[in-house]
């Protein structure tokens, strides 16, 4: 090694060699390709579970209809079943903040829920079947209250489950009232007339007399509307505690009671709330649902009991004539709000029919006679009703449907069905009586017979319903001829009425379009 002049190293020098120039595209690259790499999973996940992301594909198969059932965001049946579970869940928390102990399992809150919600799910089940959804909902309340482990419905009180059907039973009339037209009852009134009462007033007169020497009871259904009215005022009679000159001038009492309520609330009604109100068709359903309750309710409490459905019924029929000529939109928005509240309290109803009803109380021999007055009614409304047609201007095959098509029974049997229960069970026990001997006797027999009725209403559902359904889908093919409605015939079925038609007879839209034309021709000539 050399040495300086120090005596020192000299620095060592390093000899650089030439390199190439940075290529800043190429760096970039790379840094795409790792942003890329660390970003593909979560972009393949978003992708596969994206709804939007997927292509539309003609013909699926079930695993792709499954996978595409559960993409994100939730959409079709299952975002809408999701929205009632979150619905159902918000409601119970509330409730139990509220109410504690009572909305808890094994109260009284909770066994309602329970049953409501297990009557949607039987109301599903049956759908799919293509079977009555009522039929699902009923025999949901009678499995919750008959098998055991589940038993929830033991927890409901006869007061809740009362007053909860008599909500029902304002909402049917109160929808029935507004589907009433006087222009169309007034061009085919003596077939309407005809049609409503002969069929209903024929077939209670042999059920009458079949349950009097088969079951042994006491001489004790416009349709459905006829039939609760005269329930309610032969019930008001018949539980009648006051004096026998009372209890004759019970039904002309409770009819003017009735008549006169409901006129003057459904002349409120023109009126209130006037056409330029902001909100005039949620104030006319407030109005018209508290005015339909507080009558029944209180009819109830005054122990007039058949004025409050005949006021409901006058009032919602009084006011609905007047927003068809005057405001035809309102008139349609305060109906589909009843449709709306009769699709929750749907189930309610039938899903506590079912639930009131145990097998421990059933004896065998009431079912089979049970079955048999019910046979005899069917038969003799069956025979009747081609004869109520006669005005109507129809053929021997369209009479054949119109005796199938009322075959099934439902919402009438329904709300009716158990009002003989909770009479024994609520009014009965409240009486006092100089021998409680005699009124324990009392008590125990009208429970019984009750109970009888009860029994027969729940099996009227479950034998006529599928029983129509059936006979409805396999002969309106080939009793029926498919013709083309007119436009002014389309616009006589308002909202209510046809929506009223799908939900009280299975295949109600093909029944809605098929009505024979000649008919309608014959009778719009006539007026």
């Amino acid at each position: 090694m050399f040495l300086n002049s120090n005596g020192k190293h000299p620095p060592a020098v390093i000899e650089m060699q030439p390199t190439e120039p940075i290529d800043a595209s190429r760096v970039d690259a790379k840094s795409d390709q790792q942003a890329a790499r660390n970003g593909s999973f979560s972009k393949r996940w978003t992708s596969a579970v994206m709804e939007k992301n997927t292509r539309p594909i003609e013909h699926l198969t079930g695993v792709q209809r499954f996978r595409r059932a559960l993409l994100c965001p939730p959409h079709g049946a299952l975002a809408y079943n999701l929205t009632k579970i979150i619905a159902i869940i918000a409601l119970f928390s509330a409730l139990v903040a509220i109410l504690k102990a009572e909305a808890f399992p094994g109260g009284n809150l909770w066994a309602l829920l329970v049953v409501t919600i297990c009557a949607m799910i039987g109301e599903e089940i049956a759908t799919k079947l293509r079977l009555p959804g009522l039929l699902g909902m009923l025999i949901a309340g009678l499995l919750l209250q008959n098998v055991p482990g589940i038993r929830v419905a033991t927890s409901i009180t006869p007061e809740w489950s009362s007053s909860l059907r008599t909500v029902a039973l304002v909402v049917i009339l109160l929808r029935a009232g507004l589907g009433l037209d006087i222009v169309v009852l007034r061009r085919l009134s003596k077939s309407v007339a005809s049609v409503a009462f002969v069929p209903s007033t024929t077939e209670s007169c042999a059920v009458a007399v079949a349950a009097r020497y088969i079951l042994g009871f006491d001489w004790l259904c416009i349709e459905n509307v006829y039939a609760i009215e005269v329930f309610s005022v032969l019930m008001s009679v018949g539980f009648a505690t006051t004096s026998l000159t009372m209890q004759i001038l019970q039904a002309p009492i409770e009819i003017v009671i009735g008549v006169s309520y409901g006129l003057a609330a459904g002349l409120v009604l023109w009126y209130l709330p006037h056409n330029g109100h902001p909100s005039k068709s949620p104030y006319r359903f407030i109005i018209l649902l508290g005015a339909g309750l507080a009558a029944v309710f209180g009819g109830n409490d005054l122990q007039y009991s058949g004025a409050g459905p005949l006021a409901t019924l006058i009032m919602a029929f009084t006011a609905g004539y007047k927003w068809r000529k005057s405001d035809a939109s309102s008139h349609e928005e305060v109906t589909a709000k009843l449709a709306m509240l009769w699709r929750y309290f749907q189930p309610v109803l039938f899903g506590l029919m079912g639930a009131a009803l145990s097998t421990e109380k059933i004896q065998s021999e009431t079912i089979g006679l049970g079955i048999a007055v019910i046979f005899i009614g069917l038969l003799v409304r069956f025979l009747v009703t081609p004869f109520a047609t006669l005005g109507a201007h129809l053929n021997w095959k369209e009479k054949l449907f119109a005796s199938i098509a009322w075959f099934p029974k439902g919402t009438v049997q329904a709300t009716l069905g158990s009002k003989v229960y909770d009479y024994t069970t609520l009014a009965l026990s409240t009486q006092t009586a100089p021998d409680p001997y005699l009124l324990r006797e009392l008590l125990t027999q009208s429970t019984f017979v009750s109970l009888q009725m009860l029994t027969i209403a729940v099996l009227c559902i479950i034998i006529t319903a599928p029983l129509g359904a059936i006979g409805i889908t396999f002969t309106q093919g080939r009793l029926l001829e498919r013709r083309i409605v007119s436009g002014a015939t389309e616009q006589e079925l308002d909202t209510s009425e046809r929506e009223f038609i799908k939900e009280e007879l299975p295949a109600g839209e093909h029944i809605m379009v098929d009505f024979p034309e000649s008919c309608l021709e014959n009778n719009t000539g006539k007026q």
